[in-house]
């Protein structure tokens, strides 16, 4: 939570002195400091477009509250891509999703171009919130998600192998041995439970096949 808002408050900043004249829209120190990754949870992002304590003026939580209300729409459409869409948004707020597509090749890029990938919300220069891209980013997370690590913010760019997945779930994705064993503590209970579905699925496939349907 604390570096989605240490960014927000960069870009901010950064939207601030463009608008003012003060820097070029290419400043190195903000622009550091808005591709820095960092490991974001659906709770912050809840916590963004839900809580106005985390918002610095009411105008930026209207902002978040309205990508938040526009996700809640395209999940009561899509219920089950509910967990890829706010996975697919962490991604974007963290930074991971800019660099898994543009990474080493991003700084080539305009950085309006590239901005759309580092504004979770509409943001002052008037992009559609990242959620409203999903339909777009949709047919291909599956490749953006198996290089994403569960646990830290390390993520690859699509030209690298992809990460290492659970055994157990065949869900979570890790960078490496070391973070997979990390993890296990809180990914346990919620390994077993992907195991337990996945048993009922096979068993309910056997027994339609026994009985023909």
């Amino acid at each position: 939570m604390r570096g989605t808002i240490r960014k927000n408050n960069c870009l901010r900043a950064f939207f601030d002195n463009v608008r003012d004249g003060r820097v070029g829209p290419m400043a190195p120190a903000p622009f550091a400091t808005m591709i820095e990754s960092h490991k974001v949870r659906p709770a912050a992002l809840r916590a963004l477009g839900t809580e106005r304590a985390y918002s610095l003026t009411d105008t930026e939580f209207e902002d978040n509250k309205r990508t938040w209300d526009l996700r809640n729409l395209v999940v009561d459409h899509l219920p089950d891509d509910e967990s890829a869409i706010d996975e697919y948004l962490c991604a974007v707020a963290g930074n991971q999703f800019l660099k898994m597509g543009f990474a080493p090749s991003w700084k080539d890029q305009p950085f309006f171009q590239c901005l759309k990938y580092v504004v979770l919300s509409s943001g002052p220069v008037g992009h559609k919130p990242a959620v409203a891209r999903w339909p777009r980013v949709r047919p291909h997370w599956r490749r953006f998600q198996r290089r994403l690590c569960h646990r830290c913010p390390n993520h690859a760019h699509l030209s690298e192998p992809r990460y290492l997945v659970c055994s157990g779930c065949g869900e979570a994705r890790y960078c490496s041995e070391a973070c997979q064993a990390a993890d296990w503590p809180a990914h346990q209970k919620l390994c077993c439970t992907l195991q337990e579905l996945a048993q009922l699925e096979r068993d309910f496939a056997e027994e339609d096949s026994r009985s023909g349907v």
